[in-house]
């Protein structure tokens, strides 16, 4: 290396720790709101390490969360760190997980470009505000983007049967890490297929293990969360969750363009792609594993296309990681290719390096130039809306905790969204979107003639009717075209509260509460008590 790439190096490497050491700051200091979904592991979490097994419910084996792995890291931190709200660990030990995607970034990105190339690209998403924001949500998003990440960096340095491991892991962190058991061994394969027994086994162990242990205990090894989304839960039309990649592309390449934007996203889409195709092309990147980050680019956007999920923020760490070193390396790779063939008049490798430039210094500066960052509006995006009704969610369960003692413990709440509220609250949860309850699943899809709109899941009134819980909290929007209107409702169950939100929150100010009104017992003739 010469001198003044020396220089370059040590540059890069002092901006990288200053970018971790922004990440670390931001883990310690940002807001404890998770996404309302994280809370759901986080019970069967607190359940697990309470000893009364992984369950969401007494006396129901079901799992509805995606993410088992995670739910057992929380429960060895609970273990170890007892005093400390599960919340909290999520949120503040996510750092873990960020900072190794931040390295296994750094070291794929070197093995494809070279050391200052990968210094970059580390430091680059160690600082990206959607990334953080992702990440300070407290869910099992960049452990599973650091087992990806980690599984394409053997892959490309030839540690195959890490490789295996990191893949086999995977979809123990999230169902997308299916896709990974079909990558690697491509990679496996193209190498020449060497130890298969041991590559094997290290790849189906892990899935092949909790497979036996879930079908044991909950009697499938499928999450009921994926069943309940199955459904269908959401009623999307056809290509909505391929419109969302989009957007979220055109956020990331192009966030200083106002919305709506779609030649912004068509553009990023099309950006990315041809970084992919560059590495694909490209001989020198393509043989140190650049087709690898390309396929797996490729593969998660086209599931998502194929299969059409509603698609909430913490997704997006899937296809950052590959989003990334596609531009960073890409479309560089792609610049060197037509120079070295019959296009080299082109020139196109300076135009790359500009391109690549301006989208980096898009993604940065407007996030961190348009306010005074050094205090603490650095936040702001992880204190939207949809974040803070968590708060409201929590203090409506610790208010009915109070209401309903003591026979909580033993009540029943049925919820559109059991997230937040059914971590607080001391009894069972009936879960309308049916994410942890089986008895929800005949009533689903709810007709679109109950539901606000196609992204809306409200509570069905049928569940109710069927199930008759104690007592229900929602939100407006969650019940105000399914069950508020109906007469049934009004006979079967009194109001008893509001609990304000934070911020208005789609047309919602506050957590409604009601309670069930259970007809008079009747008198010794038979007849209810009251009546002549």
């Amino acid at each position: 290396m010469s001198g003044k790439g020396r220089r370059t190096a040590v540059l890069l490497g002092l901006l990288l720790l200053l970018a971790c050491g922004w990440a670390v700051y931001y883990h310690f200091a940002v807001d404890v709101l998770p996404y309302d979904d994280a809370y759901i592991t986080f019970r069967y979490a607190d359940r697990l390490a309470s000893g009364k097994g992984m369950t969401y419910n007494d006396g129901e084996r079901v799992f509805g969360s995606s993410s088992p792995l995670y739910a057992l890291w929380l429960a060895g931190l609970e273990r170890v760190l007892p005093s400390v709200p599960t919340p909290v660990l999520a949120v503040r030990g996510n750092v873990v997980f960020f900072l190794l995607c931040t390295m296994a970034m750094a070291a794929v990105v070197r093995a494809l470009a070279g050391h200052a190339a990968g210094l970059a690209a580390a430091a680059l998403l160690a600082a990206h505000p959607s990334a953080l924001s992702v990440s300070g949500g407290g869910m099992e998003s960049f452990l599973f983007a650091s087992l990806l990440l980690a599984a394409v960096w053997c892959c490309a340095t030839g540690r195959l049967l890490a490789a295996a491991a990191l893949a086999g892991l995977s979809p123990l962190a999230r169902p997308e890490g299916l896709l990974a058991l079909l990558a690697v061994p491509l990679a496996w394969w193209l190498a020449g297929r060497p130890r298969p027994l041991a590559f094997t086994s290290l790849l189906l162990l892990p899935g092949c293990a909790w497979a036996a242990a879930a079908t044991f205990y909950y009697g499938t090894p499928i999450p009921h969360s994926i069943t309940a989304k199955l459904a269908p839960l959401y009623l999307l039309p056809p290509g909505y969750s391929f419109l969302s990649v989009l957007v979220w592309l055109g956020r990331w390449t192009l966030p200083g363009v106002t919305e709506p934007a779609p030649w912004r996203d068509t553009m990023s889409l099309l950006l990315a792609e041809a970084g992919a195709i560059g590495l694909l092309l490209d001989v020198q990147t393509r043989r140190r594993g650049g087709w690898l980050v390309a396929v797996f680019l490729n593969l998660l956007i086209g599931f998502y296309a194929l299969t059409n999920p509603m698609l909430f923020d913490w997704y997006t760490a899937n296809f950052f990681i590959f989003w990334l070193p596609s531009l960073l390396v890409g479309l560089l790779a792609l610049g060197r290719w037509l120079a070295s063939g019959r296009l080299a008049w082109l020139s196109l490798r300076p135009v790359a390096v500009c391109l690549v430039a301006g989208v980096v210094a898009s993604s940065l500066g407007r996030p961190y130039g348009s306010d005074l960052w050094w205090g603490r509006s650095f936040l702001a995006e992880a204190r939207s809306a949809t974040r803070l009704r968590t708060i409201g969610y929590r203090n409506a369960a610790l208010w009915l905790n109070g209401v309903a003692s003591p026979s909580a413990a033993s009540a029943t709440v049925a919820t559109a969204e059991t997230g937040a509220f059914g971590y607080y609250w001391r009894g069972k949860m009936l879960d309308a979107c049916g994410l942890v309850s089986p008895q929800a699943l005949p009533f689903l899809p709810v007709p679109a003639s109950q539901r606000p709109d196609f992204r809306t899941n409200p509570i069905p009134l049928g569940l109710l009717q069927a199930t008759r819980p104690e007592y229900v909290a929602t939100l407006e929007i969650f019940a105000r075209t399914s069950i508020l209107d109906t007469d049934w409702f009004a006979r079967s169950y009194k109001f008893i509260g509001d609990v304000p939100l934070p911020q208005e929150i789609w047309g919602s100010t506050a957590v409604l509460l009601f309670r069930r009104v259970d007809p008079p017992a009747p008198n010794a003739r038979g007849e209810a008590a009251g009546t002549s």
